[in-house]
């Protein structure tokens, strides 16, 4: 809790009637303290000692407002609004839950904030929050690959992991992605268990059901406040845990991993001073002798650098600095929206970020494997989560806005790479950045779409995989017309991306030779696909072809969907589309190319540049086929194709 009182002094010291040159008046400036806690909690005691240490004493130059929810979370709006109403000088809150709470109550009051997730439509972006509203983030999703590897030490023969969750927590997709990846590396088993406040005891039997071996608790403001159940449910239940918050292990758990609560930011002090002429100002006293305590923070969990205004809380390690002077002096003079909290100093070991921007959901399947194999590629180079990379992912959906704001984000922390799906995110990440180093483990035409400049010598900043060649086109039409009666091709593109025409093109100029009239169909929305489909069938002897795309995907179970009602065989470009019921695919394995992709990002780390690495084309391909499929639309598929299959499924 010192770290709270240091920002709020920050803000203390930034106000007129407090600064190094004010007069002093009667009036005492008020805190107020909003906590989902009761006031037993030792998190309090940590936060007036902080100010004690910043010089501001409670009742003496100093009135502290506390408010307490006591667990309520519903109460946090209206006790808010009682210290807005008391017009208090600043207020701290907790969580992202109070930080609402405290931005719906005021506009014009500075909140500071320890929040999980402040870029839930709280704050702008976490480099300049905006409004009045700054503080630190205690999202640590990067440190959830090496809890689970050290569950993974404690317990040898684990095989099955569950992970409980708050499902109100916005941060727990992140944090499961890194589960995910890390459990591929280690070949355990992972199922996720919800846990709402009511539910809690109902979970930890539900995970004993499930013959779980061990259990990673997500930290959020809930499980913070159910600390100490929680540690006892998992000693009745005699289930070895792990939690990001020392205080876990304090109150009885096996172990935990990540920051303290109570003694972050214990080395640093703020101190008045005078220099020669006679004039105060602040400094930070750094005393080397008052290291970090064992648990207080991993020795090797530290970020890759800093997140701006927002502040990862379990990100630190000894020998970091809170906040150099130079940036600190800036920090007085300026206003409560661009306050920057923390800068890190050297480390002994510099620990990467990589970017990862994704146009899918984070429940994706599909993605997640892709994702899964990158870590593993990354792993095979020597890169290890936690220790010397760390791993940003951003699901953007299919929304073009929404992956234009996150490529402005990744952007904005200048990682040391990023990797992005398909043309619509590699586009809008050059639209964002032309120096940070992009690797694409599959665009359809990067050439045409600008990305680069030749296949050989990609130039600029991004090279990667392409997602297929042209002639990709013929063999699709070929595919489709292992059923002879098909003498029409409708062929699903997206007209917004060069590859989508360009393939297009590609296919129609095959067609006339295999006696098939070829048409587009533009992906655009639902309606329109129905509508389109709708009056194709009804002509008959048509077939589908579905050309690479994120609208594709978007669409996926749609067009699925619409094969299988209107009996119209269909040919795909990847094995997702036939896994739901989708005839037969024919394209690259993507989860190899998320592997090479690794290989790229390695190259890149240790000083290769993108604009020497070529473009390479797919070297493996993969025919699916769906016999189920096949039977419904009364199909018989040639034992000749069967033989060539990559993979049937019956």
């Amino acid at each position: 809790m010192k770290r709270y009182a240091l920002l709020l002094g920050l803000a203390l010291v930034s106000w007129p009637s407090l600064g190094a040159d004010a007069q002093r008046t009667d009036k005492l400036p008020r805190l107020g303290w909003l906590q989902n806690h009761s006031p037993t909690s030792p998190h309090y005691e940590g936060f007036r000692e902080g100010l004690r240490e910043l010089g501001y004493v409670e009742g003496k130059n100093l009135t502290v407002e506390a408010r307490w929810a006591d667990g309520d979370f519903d109460r946090l709006p209206e006790l808010a609004r009682e210290l807005a109403r008391l017009n208090v000088d600043v207020m701290f809150v907790s969580g992202d839950q109070g930080l609402r709470a405290g931005k719906e109550a005021t506009s014009t009051i500075p909140i500071v904030v320890l929040a999980c997730d402040p870029l839930d439509s709280l704050v702008a972006s976490i480099a300049r929050p905006g409004g009045k509203a700054t503080g630190l983030t205690c999202i640590s999703s990067e440190l959830a690959a090496k809890r689970l590897q050290l569950l993974k030490e404690l317990v040898p023969a684990l095989a099955r992991v569950a992970v409980l969750y708050n499902p109100e927590d916005r941060n727990k997709a992140s944090e499961y992605e890194q589960i995910q990846g890390a459990a591929q590396m280690l070949k355990l088993t992972v199922r996720a268990f919800e846990a709402p406040e009511a539910e809690i005891d109902k979970a930890f039997r539900g995970l004993a059901d499930d013959h779980a071996q061990a259990l990673v608790i997500f930290a959020d403001a809930l499980m913070v406040f159910h600390e100490k159940k929680l540690a006892e449910l998992t000693l009745q239940h005699r289930m070895p845990t792990i939690f990001g918050f020392r205080e876990f292990a304090e109150m009885g758990g096996l172990v935990a991993y990540g920051a303290s609560l109570r003694l972050q930011f214990r080395r640093a002090r703020l101190v008045r001073r005078q220099d020669s002429k006679g004039r105060r100002s602040w400094r930070f006293a750094d005393r080397t002798t008052d290291a970090f305590r064992a648990g207080d923070q991993p020795q090797d969990c530290e970020g890759a650098r800093p997140r701006g205004a927002f502040a990862s809380s379990a990100t630190r390690r000894r020998g970091d600095r809170m906040i150099r002077r130079r940036e600190f002096m800036k920090l007085l003079g300026g206003a409560a929206a661009a306050w920057p909290i923390a800068v890190r100093a050297q480390q002994r070991e510099r620990v990467r970020l990589i970017g990862i921007l994704l146009p899918a959901t984070a429940d994706n399947t599909e993605f997640q494997a892709r994702v899964g194999a990158f870590l593993q590629g990354l792993q095979q180079s020597g890169w290890s989560i936690g220790r010397n990379v760390r791993i940003d992912t951003r699901w953007a959906t299919a929304s073009t806005d929404e992956i234009r704001r996150h490529a402005a984000e990744l952007a904005a922390l200048a990682p040391d790479a990023i990797v992005a799906h398909g043309a619509s995110s590699v586009g809008a990440m050059l639209q964002a950045t032309r120096t940070v180093p992009i690797v694409f483990p599959t665009v359809g035409d990067p050439v045409a779409a600008g990305f680069v400049d030749s296949l050989a010598r990609p130039g600029g900043n991004a090279t990667g995989f392409m997602a297929f060649e042209y002639s990709l086109g013929g063999k699709w039409l070929e595919l489709l017309k292992e059923r002879p009666s098909v003498t029409r091709a409708a062929v699903f593109r997206d007209p917004t991306i060069p590859s989508g025409t360009g393939m297009f093109g590609a296919i129609q100029s095959v067609a006339p030779a295999l006696g098939i009239e070829a048409s587009p169909v533009n992906l655009r929305d639902a309606d329109e696909i129905r509508r389109v489909l709708s009056v194709f069938a009804r002509s008959g002897n048509g077939g589908l072809i579905v050309t690479p795309s994120s609208l594709s995907f978007l669409h996926r179970d749609l067009i699925v969907a619409l094969a299988a009602q209107f009996k119209l065989p269909a040919v795909y470009f990847l094995r997702p589309f036939v896994a739901v019921g989708g005839l037969v695919s024919y394209g690259p394995d993507e989860i190899e190319q998320y592997r090479q992709a690794a290989g790229y990002v390695d190259r890149i780390l240790k000083g290769e540049k993108p604009a020497d690495l070529p473009v390479q084309a797919p070297t493996k391909h993969e025919l699916v086929i769906n016999l189920k499929t096949a039977k419904a639309l009364g199909l018989d598929v040639p034992p000749t194709l069967l033989a060539r299959a990559d993979e049937v499924i019956e």
